[in-house]
């Protein structure tokens, strides 16, 4: 391998990593307070092209397999990891916004009262889960009707 594929492995290595202190504190607060929607959004399409970019470097016949590699292999895997992370933190930030609309508030209220929020989002999945329980556990048999 020529030294500009390891270059290039190193900048991947950097790329996929970016994001994974932002998508660890999400996942451990699961608060996306302070993200922007479009921030995310415009990076989210930023990897995808240049997932695209990767793929197609790699399928391009008139570049030589070594060259190929070297190029577009790096460029590939470390935007697919980037893209997962940044659909995962689009994710949780839509889901953010999705809570605060059901509580008839404003995302920066959700956010600034996250912690109470987050239990009554518990309180209303487990009265979910015993309405669901409870409508198992009725009676399904169908009334007889006179005359059958």
């Amino acid at each position: 391998m020529q030294w500009y594929f390891y270059i290039g492995l190193i900048a991947a290595i950097c790329i996929a990593a970016f994001n994974f202190p932002q998508l660890i504190q999400v996942i451990k607060t699961k608060n996306t307070c302070g993200m922007s929607v479009i921030m995310l959004l415009i990076l989210l399409g930023g990897d995808i092209f240049f997932v695209l970019n990767g793929i197609g470097i790699l399928a391009d016949k008139d570049m030589e397999q070594k060259a190929r590699i070297s190029a577009g292999l790096p460029l590939l895997l470390a935007n697919l990891i980037a893209t997962i992370m940044t659909a995962t933190l689009l994710f949780f930030k839509l889901r953010a916004i999705r809570w605060a609309k059901k509580f008839e508030i404003t995302e920066k209220e959700y956010c600034e009262n996250y912690d109470s929020y987050r239990t009554k989002r518990k309180m209303i999945h487990a009265e979910k889960a015993a309405a669901k329980e409870e409508s198992n556990t009725k009676d399904t048999t169908p009334p007889v009707v006179a005359g059958e």
